[in-house]
């Protein structure tokens, strides 16, 4: 079976545009490890935490220094300010406490280096044409797995920016995740009538946040 590589505009590929060259990043949920791909020249060491045993033998084969973590209950295995650049990409909405999760990844983030998150936007129109008008909550998750993913919390781009904040980065970059390369044409008559601004609060599928340690 022919392995998915993510398409430009996709969540792993436009969160490659902010990993700047550096020696050390760290890839928080790092599932079968495809940053690796987009990555791999710009990057000297790329490590990974996965709470999957299976997940970390794909990251293992795709060259990534990886350990096993259940996210909620332990700490991560590594230095203070050790880390140039983390990525936690579609992860922060699985875990039982955010806070926490982003408080263990200030730990190890040096001074100034980078955070690059991205969750789900449930206040995409699509997500919200499900609630209002048709009466059910929207499902933010292709995995069919578990139900919604095992989505447990659920955010705007207002709470995101927020709680990063809150736990001590400042941001730098703010992108939507449209999944494709640019909008169509529709989508762009839609910007020039109504603004960036709302087409990325409400037509923008996922959100993205650059942002650095205090």
């Amino acid at each position: 079976m022919k392995e998915y590589i993510p398409k430009p505009g996709e969540r792993v590929e436009v969160a490659s545009r902010f990993v700047k060259d550096c020696e050390n990043l760290l890839d928080v949920g790092c599932g079968d490890g495809i940053i690796n791909h987009f990555i791999s020249d710009r990057v000297k060491n790329i490590y990974g935490v996965d709470n999957s045993r299976e997940m970390v033998k794909k990251s293992i084969k795709r060259g990534l220094r990886v350990k096993l973590v259940d996210l909620d209950n332990d700490d991560f295995p590594f230095k203070t300010n050790y880390f140039d650049v983390i990525t936690c990409l579609d992860v922060i909405e699985h875990v039982k406490n955010p806070n926490a999760l982003l408080e263990k990844i200030h730990r190890i983030l040096k001074k100034n280096g980078t955070l690059i998150i991205a969750t789900p936007n449930i206040r995409f129109s699509n997500h919200l044409y499900e609630l209002l008008l048709k009466g059910r909550f929207p499902k933010t998750s292709t995995d069919i797995s578990q139900y919604d993913g095992g989505h447990i919390h659920f955010f705007t781009f207002n709470d995101l920016i927020d709680l990063v904040k809150k736990n001590g980065f400042l941001i730098e970059e703010i992108e939507g995740v449209i999944n494709k390369t640019r909008r169509g044409w529709k989508g762009r008559i839609l910007e020039f009538i109504f603004g960036k601004k709302i087409m990325l609060e409400f037509r923008a599928p996922g959100i993205l946040i650059s942002c650095i340690k205090k």
